[in-house]
């Protein structure tokens, strides 16, 4: 991941502390959860471990990452509308999980389900159909 990549989302995560509901409360008061829906070692987790020593020394404050891999994410993303709003759990989500994965029957969530906050990284994706399909675009 670049360098830079990590600073536009401590920046982000700046606008976030800015913009949110906590941050009357002088946020952060106490460590922040960073679930990651995805096994350790994976781009996502990486990437968040990356940012946490960037939050600790803007904040004052750990930023605990906590990988929750299962049901290729549904597990975790299920599980974040039970937290308390308060901006004490943050998860990092992965956009064609949590658009294509709430189509499927009996996930658990659904896209609305979820508020992105900030894009600090966009991995590319692509549609692909046989040499045969009538789609050419």
């Amino acid at each position: 991941m670049k360098r830079n990549g990590i600073v536009r989302f401590a920046l982000g995560l700046a606008v976030l502390v800015a913009c949110g509901r906590a941050a009357a409360a002088g946020y952060p008061e106490k460590p922040v959860q960073y679930v990651i829906p995805f096994n350790a070692g994976g781009e996502s987790d990486v990437a968040a471990r990356l940012q946490a020593p960037l939050f600790k020394a803007k904040y004052g404050q750990d930023m605990i990452v906590i990988n929750k891999p299962g049901a290729g994410g549904a597990l975790a993303w299920s599980q974040l509308n039970s937290s308390a709003g308060d901006g004490y759990t943050i998860m990092g989500t992965n956009v064609p999980h949590i658009i294509l994965q709430p189509l499927e029957p009996n996930t658990p969530y659904k896209t609305e389900d979820i508020t992105p906050v900030y894009f600090f990284h966009f991995t590319p994706d692509a549609i692909v159909v046989p040499a045969t399909s009538p789609f050419k675009t």
